[in-house]
């Protein structure tokens, strides 16, 4: 039995500094982020920032390609307004005879700029050519002759073999050319109008239709003359 009369022992204050020490020793109790985070198993954690990693990506990406796009809308290559719209025409863009013409942009051997819908109003010869064709070297002086007596029709050649423009030059000085010689390193137009073979001719009419396309060397001037002299049949 305790002896009431001993001194009692003195109660110990305990200091802020003492708590401060006793609470580090046995821990902080981890918040609620921290829990949610340990509960949560290491494969999710990862899918879900694979998840974030692609769709930051697929956003940068998106950027870029509309950053080129606007880019590009002034370069030559790019429809204009009507011939994307189809604003004044009732015919879908195509190929075949009635279609609207599909427009196209390119570079003559000297840096020239051309844009086939700034011919709007006038008709249009597009031939295909390659400068090592016989078949193309031997109609040329007859397509130039043609094209002297028909002021209203633009001449335009378009070189399908992807030619730089020194090849395209000797061409066009060869044959005594005034008129376009378009390059088209990436083969872009001819595949757009289904070119496999040259020469190949479409005769465009003022307002932008297809009047006419055939495959193979013209005959004669007067042939040539008889297809700059058709017109757009009824819209």
């Amino acid at each position: 039995m305790a002896n009431k009369d001993a001194p009692r022992r003195p109660r110990e204050i305990e200091t802020e500094e003492a708590r401060r020490k006793r609470r580090k020793k046995k821990g902080k109790r981890p918040g609620p982020a921290r829990q949610a985070s340990r509960l949560l198993p290491r494969k999710s954690i990862s899918i879900r920032f694979g998840v974030w990693a692609a769709a930051f990506a697929v956003f940068v990406l998106a950027g870029a390609l509309l950053f080129y796009l606007l880019g590009q809308s002034g370069a030559p290559g790019a429809p204009s307004s009507s011939y994307a719209r189809n604003e004044t025409l009732s015919a879908a863009v195509g190929t075949s005879v009635g279609d609207v013409a599909p427009d196209f942009g390119l570079y003559d051997y000297d840096g020239g700029a051309f844009n086939l819908s700034a011919q709007r109003g006038r008709k249009v010869l597009l031939v295909f050519f390659a400068t090592w064709c016989p078949y193309c070297n031997a109609e040329a002086p007859l397509i130039k002759e043609a094209a002297a007596g028909n002021p209203g029709v633009s001449v335009v050649y378009v070189n399908d073999n992807m030619e730089d423009a020194a090849a395209i030059y000797s061409f066009a000085r060869k044959h005594g050319l005034s008129c376009p010689a378009l390059l088209d390193l990436g083969g872009g137009v001819p595949a757009m109008y289904g070119v496999t073979r040259h020469p190949s001719h479409f005769l465009i009419g003022a307002d932008g239709r297809i009047i006419y396309k055939a495959y193979g060397q013209f005959a004669s001037a007067a042939e040539v003359e008889g297809v700059l002299s058709l017109q757009a049949p009824p819209a």
